[in-house]
């Protein structure tokens, strides 16, 4: 494993490749935000997505056929589907209420 130093806004490059990773941000928390320039065609995911991806769709790791996924594409798919809000129920005055004479 190669390990390098890099300040914000400074770079790694794969220059066979055409991907570039650029140290954005140093957060205070210690997190830090890179961002990734590579290809159409080079698939790229944090290492906790790809391993999601690669359990539920078939590919040469896992035995299966080959089957390239995009981010976009797989990430859809892994989002918990959002339960439909239920209607509050309406006061009387909302329902039109009694009305007096």
């Amino acid at each position: 494993m190669l390990v390098l130093s890099r300040h914000v806004n400074q770079k790694i490059v794969f220059p066979q490749l055409g991907i570039e990773v650029m140290v954005v941000d140093v957060k205070s928390n210690g997190a830090i935000r890179l961002g990734i320039t590579c290809p159409d065609e080079v698939i790229c995911h944090r290492a906790e997505i790809q391993r999601k991806i690669e359990s539920q769709v078939p590919n040469t790791v896992t035995g299966g056929d080959p089957t390239p996924v995009r981010f976009w594409d797989a990430s859809q798919k892994l989002r918990p589907k959002k339960k439909p809000q239920q209607p509050q129920p309406q006061t009387a005055e909302e329902k039109g209420g009694d009305q007096q004479s």
